[in-house]
């Protein structure tokens, strides 16, 4: 084949030096080329975003092994593993002392008791996990809902459509919340609680993290 049309495409890290602004023009002009020329591009990257924005399907790769394919939603939505829930997108990560009955699983977190509709087949510690926007943040007695956390603001981020709050909860974890611009404003050491639908928390066997590489 001529240099000019090659069957597959190559592509490593090729925005990586590039400032914000540049680097979304070209992703978007990368996918209009990638559309009239119907060649396959394999893209390598370690931009989450990027490879949302990019891709029609995406790999994960844990230490050269393969951890899921699938499309953006799918790793967002279901991830198959904890280590592609964290690694896609920002993601809370809920460890308790676990029980399980035939209909659910509650995790109990610092003497605060959570619990999602489905249980977590074999014998591994089950861990509940959670996208920003599936958490709610309220002030202390103002929370809805069946699953509440106490916890502290940590920090407090402006992303101009809205903010992005750490929380620190009781157990010494962190949960990731992003509140819509229109929501109430939190500040640094204030306390609040979280809340959240049980159906939404991605119920997975806990494992270890490790360095990733997005392709």
């Amino acid at each position: 084949p001529r240099v000019s049309a090659p069957p597959l495409l190559l592509m490593d890290e090729p925005l990586g030096a590039l400032d914000k602004k540049l680097r979304e023009w070209l992703q978007l002009e990368i996918k209009r080329i990638h559309r009239e020329l119907g060649t396959t591009f394999v893209y390598v990257t370690h931009d989450q975003e990027e490879a949302l924005v990019l891709s029609d399907r995406i790999a994960v790769f844990n230490r050269g092994r393969i951890e899921q394919v699938g499309t953006g939603r799918q790793l967002y939505d279901e991830p198959a593993t904890l280590f592609v829930g964290r690694f896609i997108g920002d993601s809370t990560v809920l460890r308790g002392e676990a029980r399980s009955d035939g209909t659910g699983t509650a995790l109990t977190i610092a003497g605060e008791t959570v619990a999602a509709p489905r249980r977590l087949a074999g014998e591994a510690s089950p861990v509940m996990l959670l996208r920003p926007e599936k958490l709610a943040i309220r002030r202390p007695g103002q929370a809805d809902g069946k699953n509440r956390l106490a916890g502290t603001i940590a920090e407090a981020i402006y992303l101009g459509s809205g903010s992005k709050y750490e929380v620190k909860l009781g157990d010494g974890s962190t949960a990731i919340v992003r509140s819509p611009l229109t929501g109430e404003n939190f500040a640094l050491g204030e306390n609040v609680e979280l809340c959240f639908d049980g159906a939404d928390a991605k119920l997975l066997p806990d494992d270890s993290t490790a360095d990733t590489t997005l392709t």
